[in-house]
């Protein structure tokens, strides 16, 4: 679709107000959920996960390597960060204008044409593969615990997932906001 629309002017910026929308939207999203799961993971794990280590002096810091919770906590925090990754490429497979977005609902359809490339498919794939098994089996070259419980994986999807629920959100604010900020220019 991209290749099939007319060239834009030569003064237009590289980086389009959907572009901001979608960068900053995200970004919000994605900074939200790793602060909590950062600074107050009980909210989302119950007990089963602390922040620091008892007597230690935090998940980074010395002698934190052999500690089970901490390592649990850091697991969390990369595994939700990279599904939240992964589910953004998705995302952003698609830059809809501001007018096809108000014209057309399968504008904010994202996993529309996704089976037309199956190249990204299959990449996503084997990205998706590889995050399973580095947590599961490879925690300890990474410094990360080895595996995560179903229920902990379950969370971790979730706000992986949630990538898409929010997509719409930044749809809607483009939708509603952009004839604002053209009547502005």
């Amino acid at each position: 679709q991209l290749l099939n629309r007319k060239p834009y002017g030569k003064k237009r910026p590289i980086i389009s107000r959907v572009m901001y929308f979608n960068m900053f939207g995200q970004a919000l999203y994605q900074l939200t959920v790793i602060m909590i799961i950062l600074f107050v993971p009980q909210i989302i794990f119950g007990n089963s996960v602390e922040v620091y280590p008892k007597g230690g002096v935090g998940a980074l810091g010395k002698g934190s390597h052999g500690d089970h919770n901490a390592s649990v906590h850091w697991t969390l925090i990369f595994n939700t960060f990279v599904l939240m990754t992964l589910a953004n490429q998705i995302n952003s497979r698609k830059l809809p204008t501001e007018e096809r977005l108000r014209s057309t609902i399968s504008e904010w359809i994202v996993f529309t044409g996704l089976e037309k490339n199956p190249y990204f498919f299959v990449i996503w794939l084997i990205e998706f593969g590889l995050q399973i098994v580095i947590i599961q089996f490879a925690g300890e070259a990474f410094t990360l615990t080895r595996g995560l419980t179903a229920e902990q994986w379950g969370i971790c999807l979730a706000f992986g997932a949630g990538t898409f629920i929010w997509q719409l959100v930044i749809y809607a604010l483009i939708a509603l906001s952009v004839p604002y900020f053209k009547a502005r220019d």
